[in-house]
């Protein structure tokens, strides 16, 4: 199966589609699209299968994609039945170019997609929960998206998120996350002038400083996407969340960004172990303080961790970001 031919969707055409509806016929078809290499991750390939989505030909092929994965992993028979209607649907498509829409999923579709599928895990996890936030999407801007070199700030979590998780739930999912990616988007294009924005567009501006609206190519996040009460989670909370797919290796491997610099201090260090399994914390500092570098598959080599930007010019360290940027800029882009 491995030497079968992969399609671009922009390449497929009707004398694609199997005549004969056998199972080595539908097979050769379905695997002839990675649906998880085109969406980045597993949760947005099975969000989008799972929800039936067929819009347009990247979603209709990555549900038939699905559908055939699903029955090899069960070891069951394809439901003819569904692959029928979802063949019909791939040709309706190419038979109207106004259906078949991008060719090429853009960052930000794959972004939405994977956020999707992650507040439909929320939803059936995390049950209501005094106190707990709206979860905290990181959006890509199209300027981010667009940029050659792009970086990621990952701060703890943000105390005060708008919105309830209780209310939420009760929210269709889409409608909920375009709502909260916009939220994040304004949010940070507003120039919040808080400590840690401050050290944000510090390491920023250092980072490429090329740029001279050091935004437009950094991305903020947080290793926590909700939080409670106005401040961290509950370990309660916390477990529950811990039990769901982390969002932060999916966005980063959405985004491929240059470097990532996370701004949390050794308090988190927990939470990172379980979402970079083979996480690596080497210090880059004197004494074995900070910068440190963290290795792991799943992160670029321009990763490092320092203090939050609060405790670094409390401390009178606010030189670290600019070691940062230093060490990132040493790193050869597209190093892994």
């Amino acid at each position: 199966m491995d030497s079968i031919r992969k399609v671009l969707n922009g390449d497929l055409q009707l004398s694609d589609i199997p005549v004969e509806f056998d199972e080595g016929s539908i097979s050769r078809f379905a695997a002839s699209f990675d649906g998880y290499a085109y969406w980045g991750t597993f949760e947005t390939t099975g969000y989008i299968a799972n929800s039936c989505l067929d819009r347009n030909l990247a979603e209709a092929r990555t549900w038939l994609f699905f559908e055939w994965r699903r029955a090899r992993h069960t070891c069951t028979e394809l439901n003819s039945e569904v692959v029928r209607s979802i063949i019909a649907r791939i040709a309706e498509i190419l038979r109207d170019p106004k259906c078949r829409g991008a060719d090429v999923a853009t960052m930000q579709e794959k972004a939405f997609m994977f956020f999707a599928a992650a507040v439909t895990e929320w939803k059936s996890n995390i049950p209501a929960t005094d106190g707990l936030s709206a979860p905290f999407l990181p959006f890509p801007s199209e300027k981010f998206s667009s940029s050659e070199r792009r970086l990621v700030v990952v701060g703890r979590e943000t105390n005060t998120w708008m919105g309830s998780w209780n209310d939420c739930r009760e929210e269709e999912t889409e409608p909920l996350v375009q709502k909260l990616t916009g939220a994040h988007v304004n949010w940070y294009a507003e120039g919040k002038d808080t400590v840690f924005f401050q050290g944000l567009d510090a390491l920023a501006n250092q980072f490429d400083p090329s740029n001279p609206q050091p935004r437009d190519h950094c991305l903020w996040a947080n290793v926590v996407p909700f939080d409670q009460h106005g401040g961290m989670v509950s370990k309660e909370a916390g477990e529950l969340i811990g039990a769901c797919p982390p969002i932060l290796p999916g966005l980063i491997n959405i985004t491929n960004p240059h470097a990532v610099v996370f701004v949390c201090g050794h308090g988190y260090d927990a939470i990172l172990h379980h979402q970079f399994p083979d996480l690596r914390i080497v210090p880059e500092g004197k004494d074995g303080k900070m910068p440190s570098r963290l290795e792991s598959s799943l992160l670029p080599a321009a990763t490092f961790r320092t203090y939050h930007p609060a405790y670094l010019r409390r401390d009178e360290q606010w030189g670290i970001l600019a070691e940062i940027a230093r060490l990132t800029r040493q790193v050869p882009p597209g190093s892994n």
